[in-house]
């Protein structure tokens, strides 16, 4: 038994060195570039209309504070356009938002005027994530589908519209600016 006991404690002193040989052995730098890990494969989802448009230039756009200045500064269809968003403190948006509440942090808004030309359904594609309503006829028009948008990133939402004017409200956006492409389905 003292034999067996006097070989775990000799075990022990050994693992105990060994341990504190291996934090004195100084440690190599990593070298190279720093890379993020890679992204997973897109499958792009969405139709070639809305790939080929989201890749036009975009045009500048500028959020309204209400319904009026929105008006003042209407969307184009078909193009992205790169809107300046305002704080959701300084809007006054036609109708409360749907769906849940977004982050607190997330305190940017937009709300912009665009003319639909016919009864048809349109697909709204943002770059970020945020939560997309239509407003027409003082209403929120109900969704009837929505994704993720062109290259895997951002969110797209499909809307029902008839022709005359709608108001794009996006409220929840984490930064100043959100690029929003609009067009009908075919």
């Amino acid at each position: 038994m003292a034999k067996s006991v006097r070989l775990k404690t000799k075990g022990r002193a050994v693992a105990l060195i060994v341990g504190v040989a291996l934090l004195a052995v100084p440690a190599h730098a990593q070298v190279g570039p720093i890379e993020d890990s890679p992204r997973p494969p897109c499958n792009e989802t969405q139709a070639p209309d809305v790939v080929a448009a989201w890749g036009l230039p975009a045009v500048a756009a500028q959020s309204g504070h209400d319904a009026q200045e929105a008006r003042a500064h209407p969307l184009v269809l078909a193009r992205p356009n790169k809107v300046i968003l305002v704080t959701g403190a300084s809007a006054h948006l036609p109708v409360p938002q749907g769906g849940a509440e977004q982050p607190k942090q997330y305190i940017y808004v937009g709300l912009a005027a665009f003319q639909v030309p016919e009864d048809k359904t349109y697909r709204v594609v943002t770059d970020e994530g945020m939560r997309i309503d239509v407003v027409a006829g003082g209403k929120l028009v109900e969704s009837t589908a929505f994704g993720r948008g062109p290259h895997c990133s951002g969110k797209f939402v499909d809307f029902p519209l008839h022709a005359g004017e709608a108001m794009l409200q996006l409220v929840g956006a984490p930064y100043e600016t959100v690029t929003v492409l609009i067009l009908p389905r075919l």
